[in-house]
């Protein structure tokens, strides 16, 4: 996150302690500094040079980077809706990790490691974020119980003297469970994306019906050898996007299906239904729920596979949302 500090706060020696504090998070790449004023000069400085080399060299590198970037603001006073945060609340929104809420913390990393690892250079402030334990997963195990997380999550900051939703930094990202393209949202997404809203948290629901129908057709090749994988291949890219994988067609014939979901397949032959009837449930000793999402680690998933599959920039997007909280 790039922040701008208002110069007199480096020169009112009640600050100083609390600036100690917080250029620690400059020091070590956790976020970025901007100013367009010669911090080295100040007050707090002079009282203590430990970060006169590093205040020189942002005074320098601020030349070259755009003021408009500034994602926060640090004065006096709090003006939330402007992002300024006053120094003591600004230490405590910054020094507090991303997190990143999904459904399922272990699937869900699978899949946003595919992103985060095949789209560079777009991915590299979140990849060194990663590295330095500064983003958090937090899947508590289906989307109904996101809700009751986050609380959690803002729980922490009760005692706090303003409000506790401005010192979480957090996005969340669930499936759509949608099963045509025109289908709507279902009430637990309109619920969250409510309350995402209401606690200033920013809230990605997938295009797609699920994580699964972002894996690229590629990554199947080891199970080429199941008919419903070649069937599967043959869809159309809407097709694809809105099939459930794992439970097929719930093991009923497409007629008894809403008619938007017999539109979507209607180009499907009978036998083509019986094989995709009952989804990758069908293959023996095969777990869709667990082992689908392995292939986000196959060597055919790539920038180009993922990107191919997903058909828009809807990753690029999400890769965004997540860089512009850091």
């Amino acid at each position: 996150m790039i922040v701008e500090l208002d110069l007199s706060l480096f020169n009112n020696d009640l600050n100083f302690q609390k600036l100690n504090h917080l250029f620690v998070f400059f020091e070590t790449g956790k976020h970025i500094i901007y100013s367009n004023d010669d911090i080295s000069q100040t007050q707090w400085i002079l009282s203590n040079n430990h970060y006169q080399s590093f205040c020189e060299m942002v005074y320098k590198d601020s030349v070259y980077m755009n003021k408009k970037d500034v994602q926060l603001k640090i004065e006096h006073e709090n003006d939330i809706s402007s992002k300024i945060y006053s120094l003591e609340d600004a230490y405590i929104y910054i020094q507090n990790n991303l997190i990143i809420f999904v459904e399922n913390a272990t699937s869900d990393r699978l899949f946003l490691n595919s992103i985060f690892k095949n789209f560079m250079p777009e991915c590299e402030k979140i990849n060194f974020a990663f590295r330095n334990r500064w983003i958090e997963l937090n899947g508590p195990g289906g989307k109904n119980e996101i809700k009751k997380a986050i609380n959690n999550e803002l729980r922490k900051f009760r005692t706090e003297k303003s409000c506790n939703d401005i010192y979480l930094r957090a996005i969340v990202i669930i499936d759509s469970d949608k099963k045509f393209p025109d289908d709507d949202i279902g009430n637990s997404q309109i619920e969250i994306e409510a309350y995402c809203l209401e606690k200033k948290i920013s809230c990605h629901i997938l295009n797609k019906r699920e994580i699964e129908n972002y894996i690229p057709v590629e990554a199947f090749q080891e199970l080429s050898n199941h008919k419903i994988v070649e069937e599967y291949k043959k869809l159309t890219n809407d097709q694809s996007s809105f099939y459930d994988l794992e439970k097929g067609f719930k093991n009923k014939n497409l007629n008894a299906h809403d008619e938007q979901i017999q539109v979507l397949f209607k180009n499907i032959g009978t036998k083509e239904e019986g094989i995709l009837r009952r989804g990758f449930e069908s293959i023996g000793d095969f777990n869709p729920k667990q082992q689908l999402p392995l292939l986000f680690n196959h060597k055919n998933t790539n920038r180009e596979t993922l990107t191919n599959k997903c058909g828009n920039n809807e990753l690029l997007d999400i890769i965004a949302m997540i860089n512009k909280l850091l």
